[in-house]
C-alpha cells in the first residue's frame, strides 16, 4: 500500500499561512524552523533532514535544489516554484491537489514544478530536459514560455470584454 506524501515547507516558503492552510486540510506538513530543522539550515541540510524524516520539500530555490537533486538523487521528492508565480490561495491549492493526487513513493528522486491546481499541476524536470546543456536555462526558457502562453490568454480574455 502506497503511503501518503508528507510534505516540508523549506526556509524559503515557510509562511505560516500556508503552513496552517494545509494543516486545515488535512495534511501532514511541516516547515522551517522545527525541532528538526532550524532556521539557518543549509539548503543540503534542508534536503537531507527531510528525506531523513521521508518528506518531500517545497521551495522557491530554484538553482540550487536543481543542483542538489542531481547530488543525491534518492531524495524524497522537490517541488519547485517562481516565488511571486502564484498567489497564497493558488499555492495553497495546488499544493493541496499534490499532497491528495499523489504518493510518497512517486516523489522518490524526483524534482518537479508546482503548478496552478487548474492546470497540469507538476511537470517532471527530468526526461525532457535529459542532454540539454544547462538544465536550469532550460527550465527558466520553459516557466517563460508558460508566462509568455498566461500572458496571451489574459490578453485574449480582456479583448473580449
Amino acid at each position: 500500500m502506497s503511503k501518503k506524501l508528507h510534505l516540508h515547507l523549506d526556509a524559503d516558503t515557510s509562511s505560516k499561512a500556508l503552513h496552517n492552510a494545509l494543516l486545515d486540510r488535512g495534511h501532514d506538513v511541516t516547515r522551517t524552523p522545527t525541532e528538526w530543522m532550524p532556521l539557518d539550515a543549509s539548503d543540503e541540510g534542508q534536503l537531507l533532514g527531510t528525506t531523513a524524516q521521508g518528506r518531500a520539500i517545497f521551495t522557491y530555490n530554484i538553482r540550487d535544489f536543481i543542483i542538489l537533486g542531481n547530488r543525491y538523487p534518492h531524495h524524497a521528492g522537490i517541488i519547485l516554484a517562481f516565488q511571486k508565480s502564484m498567489s497564497l490561495n493558488e499555492t495553497i491549492n495546488a499544493l493541496d491537489r499534490v499532497l491528495r493526487e499523489t504518493q510518497a513513493d512517486e516523489w522518490i528522486g524526483q524534482t518537479r514544478w508546482l503548478k496552478r491546481a487548474t492546470a497540469k499541476f507538476i511537470h517532471s524536470t527530468y526526461g525532457k530536459y535529459a542532454g540539454k546543456p544547462s538544465l536550469t536555462k532550460a527550465l527558466l526558457a520553459q516557466r517563460a514560455a508558460d508566462l509568455a502562453l498566461e500572458e496571451a490568454k489574459i490578453k485574449r480574455w480582456h479583448g473580449r470584454k
